[in-house]
């Protein structure tokens, strides 16, 4: 399941609505195989609201724990199964986009530079 914005980003440009009517022009209507789907077919969900993104943001920066540091992927993977901050269906790859714009916005540095996110740590940037 995506969210919407996760949706255009991945496609990298707004989304339309002409993405999900049935009077697109790139679908055959002719083929059932090419049916157009709805949102809720597509397994997509409505943005979440800046609540629950700082909700999930707060999980996610939990999962540091009292050392601070940890691995990207254990930080998704343990916040994905026991946070009730998690919502149900969305991927780990909208957390790790969630922890790519804390890591842009300074709150979170990665410590060893890999060429995958995922596969690396963070911390939080020290406040003195």
């Amino acid at each position: 399941m995506l969210c919407l914005s996760c949706m255009a980003n991945r496609l990298g440009r707004p989304l339309l609505p002409s993405d999900f009517m049935n009077d697109n022009p790139n679908i055959d209507k002719s083929d059932p195989e090419e049916a157009p789907m709805d949102l809720e077919e597509c397994g997509i969900v409505d943005a979440p609201t800046p609540e629950v993104l700082a909700a999930i943001d707060e999980g996610l920066i939990a999962e540091l724990g009292t050392g601070g540091t940890r691995k990207v992927a254990a930080m998704i993977g343990r916040f994905m199964q026991s946070s009730p901050a998690a919502v149900s269906g969305l991927p780990d790859y909208f957390y790790l986009l969630r922890l790519e714009q804390m890591i842009g916005s300074g709150k979170l540095i990665v410590i060893d530079e890999r060429e995958h996110l995922m596969r690396s740590s963070v911390r939080l940037v020290s406040s003195d």
